[in-house]
């Protein structure tokens, strides 16, 4: 009876000990995109991953790591949740990354600035109101803490659009 029962214990130390050595580990990359490199990880199926320190990239503003490469899916809006998520199979992070809002909006206000000393003598109505609309807009955006870089960048685009519309009305005006 005494060797039956250490016979069954014995197999179940083995059977645990096998069972526990034979988790699978898998590899969790980080693609910075264009950012510093950061090293790959070896987790233990059912494992959470290790958030490593952010990458730099110029710049930009790092955003954190996500699943999928910015614009590809719904699931790229979502940003990887190191205490949640768990690891099943070989993972690829990717960072993701925004412009640097500061520097946009000091370019923006200097456009605002320079803009906002074009006078209206020489130009109809309709050139100059929609001039006006847009450096209305811009200026909006430049004050709206919620704006993001590329809301930032895409007014500066369309103010330098309305600047140089508005100052090839006058050039065609001033050829007649």
């Amino acid at each position: 009876m005494k060797r039956i029962i250490l016979s069954t214990i014995i197999a179940i130390a083995t059977l645990a000990t096998m069972s526990s050595c034979s988790k699978e580990t898998f590899t969790v990359t980080f693609n910075s995109e264009g950012g510093s490199a950061v090293a790959s990880q070896q987790i233990t199926g059912g494992e959470h991953a290790f958030r490593p320190g952010n990458p730099i990239r110029g710049n930009l503003v790092f955003l954190g790591w996500f699943s999928e490469p910015a614009g590809n899916t719904r699931e790229a809006s979502v940003e990887w949740n190191f205490s949640k998520n768990v690891i099943s199979s070989d993972t690829t992070l990717h960072a993701r990354w925004e412009r640097d809002r500061t520097d946009a909006l000091m370019q923006l206000e200097t456009l605002i600035k320079r803009a906002g000393t074009l006078e209206s003598s020489g130009f109809t109505a309709d050139s100059w109101a929609p001039f006006l609309e847009v450096l209305g807009a811009a200026k909006y955006v430049a004050t709206d803490p919620d704006s993001n870089a590329d809301q930032l960048a895409e007014t500066v685009y369309a103010l330098e659009t309305a600047v140089y519309e508005l100052r090839s009305v006058r050039s065609a005006h001033n050829a007649m």
